[in-house]
């Protein structure tokens, strides 16, 4: 499974780096045809926003697999290790749930909107939304291997070993 992750996690990464350098060059493609050429592109915002979503979307399931969300733990540190630990788990359990409703939920969006053209490309609108349920199966399977499978020798690992042995 891990290593089903991290092709997933390069593939996210690579995917953000694309969209990143494909609206950077609509933007500048969009301000030159706007101040030089005097014709505006028609297209070019809607590229760029939908783009800019899909950057947003995949970005924070990458983040995801390096444990950056924020996150409040100033009364989890007063636990004993034990206790964090089931803490820990309790809140990822919390966190499944609501990524499933995330998937569910934004499946359902897509399926709804594929029928609706955007305004300027008449792309149909479902295709924007269809960042918000792939991410979210990708910050599932983060979830899934890197806080309930935790590398041998990983700071998590051990404090796993210590809870259980007591």
């Amino acid at each position: 499974m891990r290593r089903l992750v991290e092709v997933v996690n390069r593939t996210a990464d690579l995917l953000t780096q694309i969209l990143l350098g494909v609206m950077v060059v609509v933007v500048f493609t969009q301000v030159i045809f706007r101040f030089f050429i005097q014709q505006p592109l028609s297209w070019s915002e809607e590229v760029a926003r939908y783009v800019f979503v899909w950057i947003i979307w995949i970005g924070a399931a990458v983040v995801v697999k390096q444990g950056g969300h924020p996150g409040m733990d100033l009364l989890t540190k007063s636990f004993s290790p034990r206790w964090q630990r089931v803490t820990e788990i309790a809140m990822a359990l919390l966190y499944v749930a609501t990524l499933l409703t995330v998937v569910f939920t934004g499946f359902g969006l897509v399926l709804v909107n594929m029928s609706q053209p955007s305004p300027a490309m008449e792309l149909p609108m479902g295709i924007p939304y269809a960042a918000i349920p792939l991410a979210a199966v990708i910050m599932l399977l983060n979830l899934a291997c890197y806080v309930f499978f935790p590398r041998p020798g990983s700071q998590q690992k051990e404090e796993i070993d210590k809870w259980a042995s007591g």
